[in-house]
């Protein structure tokens, strides 16, 4: 499932690509150049620079501390969620009580929160109860499906209702080239943002349901579950678990688990940044507040731990979520 999974997701990107730039259907007039582009003055206290790098710096030392299997990765996925659910309610409120709020900045945001989820292959915990692992991973899958429902709606209705600037340069957007907003790329952004929300809240009913199955003692077998069988074995990668060979994963599947979120990752820096760029947005490329340096320096704290407390990977069995 793991790999039929990321193999579908690699598939619609490439497919999607392709069709947008192939079409030049939705795709904006080429601007003269003696057209004026008066630009919009956007939110730094949403997506200002400080923001913008402490978010980036945070997901990707979250995909090192993922991938590499280091001890601070639960610390920094803490922050992440803290980051997420900040982004979330923000964006929500500006939503619903800004009505200058432009379709074009909108669109940012939500490209924006939703390079902060690109980590959703989480390696479920060695532990029978709902201890702080298991929380922390319950309040992540439930806030990205918040994250996906608030995108859903934009791309098929908030694109439309919200406020759309004369500014004959906006209304611009990356995939893998520059195209209309309102062509193939809602369109690929309605299939992403539909296939997220629906592969977490799959994910969410996974981890209700295989956490009930564990608090009752039971294994995926329906025979009971010995304690001693759920200890982490040690670094021998054939150390014997309950009188079984230690289960590794699939050396295609950890590949795939660890390059397609980067890949993920990568497409939307590249598309917050270029859409910024494309549509004009001024006031955005500064920090001149604490409210951006906080998450600056999060940011940069987030690699400083994994540099710290960098620990040889373990050979462990991997269990995932999904």
């Amino acid at each position: 499932m793991h790999r039929s999974l990321a193999t579908l997701v690699l598939v619609f990107l490439i497919a999607f690509a392709i069709a947008a730039t192939s079409s030049s259907a939705h795709t904006p007039a080429t601007v003269r150049r003696d057209v004026v582009c008066n630009g919009i003055v956007g939110n730094s206290d949403m997506y200002g620079l400080g923001i913008r790098i402490g978010v980036y710096l945070q997901a990707f030392a979250l995909l090192i501390a993922h991938y590499f299997e280091q001890p601070s990765f639960n610390n920094i996925r803490f922050s992440s969620f803290a980051f997420q659910l900040s982004m979330f309610v923000g964006v929500v409120y500006v939503t619903v009580s800004d009505p200058e709020l432009e379709a074009a900045e909108a669109a940012i945001v939500v490209m924006f929160m939703l390079c902060s989820t690109t980590v959703i292959y989480k390696r479920r915990p060695q532990r029978l109860s709902w201890d702080k692992e298991w929380i922390v991973l319950f309040l992540e899958i439930f806030i990205s499906i918040g994250i996906s429902g608030y995108s859903v709606w934009f791309w098929f209705a908030g694109l439309d209702a919200l406020k759309h600037s004369p500014d004959p340069c906006a209304g611009y957007a990356f995939l893998f080239a520059k195209v209309s907003m309102y062509g193939q790329f809602r369109m690929f952004m309605r299939f992403y943002t539909v296939y997220m929300m629906v592969a977490f809240a799959v994910g969410l009913y996974i981890l209700v349901w295989s956490s009930s199955r564990k608090e009752q003692g039971v294994v995926q077998n329906d025979t009971p579950e010995d304690p001693e069988a759920n200890k982490l074995p040690t670094t021998a990668a054939t150390e014997p678990t309950d009188g079984k060979p230690v289960a590794r994963p699939n050396k295609y599947v950890r590949m795939v688990s660890g390059f397609l979120p980067a890949i993920i990752f990568i497409f939307f820096v590249l598309a917050v940044e270029l859409m910024i760029r494309w549509n004009n947005i001024t006031g955005v490329g500064t920090v001149r507040s604490v409210g951006q340096l906080i998450p600056l320096f999060m940011g940069i704290l987030s690699l400083f731990s994994i540099i710290l407390d960098w620990e040889k990977p373990k050979k462990m069995p991997w269990q995932y979520v999904y």
